[in-house]
């Protein structure tokens, strides 16, 4: 029970590598806010691993929206009156050519892409960082 007491958020967290993570500081004693922008797989992840001890709690948020964000971490404050570990998981992945497409709409869809991956992995890493870090500084000094 190496994280016991802590409060990590997790972003991303609702499957994959994020999945795991969450399921690992839960099972280490940490209280866990699972975030994700896909709800569905929020509530399956909430339905199958929350034992009722509300350890662990899906807070729908899409990283890219830093409105979103500040409302995310302010919700766990509100729940446990603290953050002491992000893992800033929340990432898409892909292939986006370098060469403009020929048919219509095709370097529009390109470039719609592009601008996913860097506002979801950087961008949305930044404004979790930003808005978790001044939360440590406040509520839990010592954070991760």
């Amino acid at each position: 029970m190496q994280l016991q007491d802590r409060v990590a958020i997790v972003t991303g967290g609702a499957r994959g590598i994020g999945r795991a993570i969450a399921e690992l500081f839960y099972k280490e004693g940490a209280r866990v806010a699972v975030a994700s922008r896909n709800t569905k797989n929020l509530q399956a992840f909430s339905m199958e691993l929350n034992s009722g001890d509300h350890r662990i709690v899906p807070f729908r948020c899409d990283v890219t929206n830093k409105d979103e964000v500040e409302v995310m971490v302010g919700n766990v404050v509100e729940v446990w009156d603290r953050v002491d570990i992000l893992v800033n998981n929340a990432g898409v992945s892909g292939v986006t050519p370098i060469e403009p497409g020929d048919a219509p709409g095709v370097q529009e869809e390109i470039d719609r892409r592009w601008q996913d991956i860097l506002a979801t992995n950087l961008t949305g890493a930044y404004y979790c960082t930003r808005e978790v870090v001044g939360t440590c500084r406040r509520t839990a000094p010592g954070g991760s």
